[in-house]
């Protein structure tokens, strides 16, 4: 029982990092050991290059409160609501602690949120990072040679030299990271996992604002205990395989959830995409990076929308999906333009989805409900 308590207080302790009040503590824990913070938007940053430099790989999460009044001046509504929410964060001070940002160019919401930076703010490193839109080998070497910039630019932040060494080393340090997610995964296919979606979500995003070593250190601790464990949910069926971009707010899942499902599986850029794919060490580490994070599964703002998709139909045979939550944040412009065809593809392939939108912060909880209730009452219908 005492064994049971311990998994218990761990896995809350761990989740609960990602909490507004607590997403901080890390970063200035390792700034106050006199230590370089790089914060980054996106997971198409390698977070390998900045810890190979000795400093820490901080993935920004937005405020998730509804005012963002101070970013609001700056930014028209109709725009992308996670870049203003962490511009909000920027005005607001909260990060502060931060060393330098790294932005990649995947939208003009992003462009222009580099932009703002650098107007706002006079960092010794504002980095905009090239990523190509393509799977292919050439932009892989393109991408590469993009890395090869980025590093310069940290080596000249941190003062010191990033060689291949230090590079292995680091992915050796994520790959560890990645693995013990995988594994964890892997148990959601059973018919009650160790833990629900929203739980699954929160330990995932709480990975984004600690040391990736201490993470991993934490979690095997409690690794047996979580194998044992069982999700306590008020329904495990139907299944749900929600899909999105931006969604780092666990209690979206728990909304979902509470309605009477599982989410089994997810395809956010902040859920298993971004841990998905280990780094191939065999060769060059940069162009083992560059081909890691360029052909991970993808993004609608990415080219290869039928692979997209195909990934989608594969996690939904193997997790034994119902139906698919299709989950855009309003003025998520790729999503809304990847969504049509999303819908024709599942639809051929007699897998039920449904559109929701929703804001970045929670919000008209009670609508969404009901919704996500419509949704799961076709599921159940279908089934009988």
């Amino acid at each position: 029982m005492a064994h049971r308590e311990n998994v218990e207080e761990k896995l809350k302790s761990l989740i609960q990092m990602v909490g507004e009040d607590k997403r901080f503590e890390a970063a200035q824990e390792w700034k106050k050991a006199g230590k370089k913070v790089v914060g980054f938007i996106s997971d198409y940053v390698p977070e390998e290059i900045i810890h190979a430099a000795g400093m820490l790989p901080y993935r920004i999460i937005g405020t998730w409160n509804a005012d963002v009044s101070k970013a609001s001046f700056y930014r028209p509504t109709n725009t992308d609501q996670y870049a203003t929410h962490v511009l909000q964060l920027l005005l607001e001070g909260k990060l502060d602690f931060l060393d330098g940002i790294i932005i990649p160019h995947l939208d003009d919401d992003q462009r222009r949120l580099w932009d703002l930076w650098v107007h706002l703010k006079n960092w010794p490193l504002i980095h905009y990072l090239y990523v190509p839109r393509k799977q292919s080998d050439y932009c892989v070497k393109e991408f590469r040679d993009g890395l090869e910039r980025l590093k310069g630019n940290l080596e000249k932040l941190a003062g010191i030299k990033v060689d291949d060494q230090s590079l292995h080393k680091s992915i050796k340090v994520y790959n560890k990271w990645r693995s013990l997610l995988m594994k964890l995964s892997e148990l959601r296919k059973r018919d009650v996992p160790p833990l629900s979606g929203s739980e699954f979500l929160g330990l995932i995003v709480s990975s984004f604002v600690v040391p990736k070593g201490n993470f991993s250190s934490d979690l095997e601790k409690i690794k047996d205990g979580l194998e044992a464990r069982q999700a306590s949910l008020s329904r495990t069926k139907p299944r749900i395989l929600v899909s999105s971009e931006d969604l780092d707010n666990p209690a979206y899942l728990e909304l979902v959830e509470n309605c009477g499902c599982l989410v089994a599986m997810d395809d956010l850029n902040t859920g298993s995409k971004y841990f998905l794919k280990m780094v191939e060490t065999n060769g060059e580490p940069l162009m083992a990076l560059a081909e890691r994070y360029l052909t991970k599964p993808g993004e609608p703002r990415m080219f290869g929308w039928e692979n997209y998709v195909n990934q989608v139909v594969e996690w939904v045979k193997e997790f034994k999906i119902d139906g698919v939550l299709n989950f855009p944040a309003i003025y998520a412009y790729w999503r809304e333009a990847f969504s049509p065809y999303l819908h024709k593809r599942l639809n051929e392939a007699g897998i039920p989805v449904m559109t929701i939108l929703r804001e970045y912060n929670v919000a008209n909880a009670g609508q969404l409900k009901t919704r996500v209730q419509a949704f799961l009452e076709m599921l159940e219908s279908r089934a009988l």
